[in-house]
């Protein structure tokens, strides 16, 4: 596993994490909206990382991919 693959489980599992903490918290009558925020841009910015990882993995697969064709 390359490091690029690492980080992506790594974020991935931060999510599900992240996700599971903020049901949490949101099952307070009252739940700290600082927190609700705090965890909802962490599940955004973690996702949009793992989705730029996804796309540099590709890319590079498809690199690979055309080098071996030609």
């Amino acid at each position: 596993m390359n490091t690029l693959e690492a980080q992506r489980q790594r974020l991935l599992q931060e999510i599900a994490t992240a996700e599971a903490e903020l049901n949490e918290i949101l099952r307070f009558e009252a739940p700290n909206i600082a927190m609700v925020n705090f965890y909802q841009d962490m599940l955004v910015r973690n996702r949009e990382l793992v989705r730029m990882i996804e796309q540099h993995l590709a890319a590079g697969d498809n690199q690979i991919q055309q080098a071996q064709a030609s």
